[in-house]
């Protein structure tokens, strides 16, 4: 083991861009706006900015509020640009907004803890801190200096391979990491863009409209309001 972190340490010093693959599973059925959500992302990150995508994996899963949903036939690709150094992202999963969202105020309070675990074979620190409606536990790898980590979760000191709410919901574990060289491009460059305020005011609307919308048949349809984060909760 001292072996593998100190072979990490020179391949770190001699290579500035850092590749994980995580899988990532929400499964949020407290009640009928709950969500399933099986991707696979992949962070692409050096210590000033990072790019990361999702796409769906195939599953088919049973839900007591939501029954049987399929992610078989989803087909999407989400992109998250994360600014490092002004702690901004910029996302196309925009959630029906059709625009580009400018998130800048996702910061999370961490709280370190003393307990330790293997993920990918690397010790990794414990931290807590709560985000937009959940509580989670995070797991960084000191060793590898990059205050980042899959979706919005950052800001401790090392790369964070994994990630848990303490309700069970959200998943996302590192499988695969790996070095690379090269630059990291910002795909909405001189894209217009709106605020993660704005995109919240539009998804409130859009939530109560279909939520209060009746089909002729006397059924009623509902969309999440929650997927990895809460669009109400701060």
């Amino acid at each position: 083991m001292f072996l593998l972190l100190f072979l990490t340490k020179i391949c770190f010093s001699q290579n500035d861009k850092i590749v994980v693959t995580y899988k990532s599973l929400t499964l949020d059925d407290k009640d009928e706006n709950g969500c399933i959500l099986y991707d696979k992302g992949e962070l692409v990150t050096n210590n000033k900015e990072s790019l990361y995508t999702e796409t769906p994996l195939d599953t088919i899963v049973d839900m007591v509020n939501l029954g049987t949903i399929s992610t078989i036939d989803y087909k999407y690709k989400f992109t998250y640009y994360k600014d490092l150094k002004n702690k901004t992202i910029l996302q196309d999963r925009s959630y029906g907004m059709k625009q580009i969202i400018k998130d800048d105020n996702y910061k999370i309070n961490w709280t370190i803890t003393k307990n330790t675990k293997y993920v990918l074979s690397y010790i990794c620190q414990e931290a807590v801190g709560s985000f937009r409606g959940r509580e989670y536990k995070a797991y960084f790898l000191k060793d590898i200096p990059i205050s980042n980590g899959p979706f919005k979760f950052d800001g401790l000191p090392g790369l964070i391979l994994e990630v848990q709410s303490t309700d069970g919901a959200v998943s996302i574990v590192a499988t695969e990491l790996l070095y690379d060289e090269g630059d990291i491009v910002n795909p909405f460059i001189n894209i217009d863009n709106k605020k993660w305020t704005d995109f919240i005011s539009f998804y409130k609307k859009y939530f109560e409209k279909v939520s209060n919308h009746t089909l002729e048949d006397g059924l009623s349809i509902s969309v999440p309001n929650r997927y990895i984060e809460s669009f109400t909760k701060e």
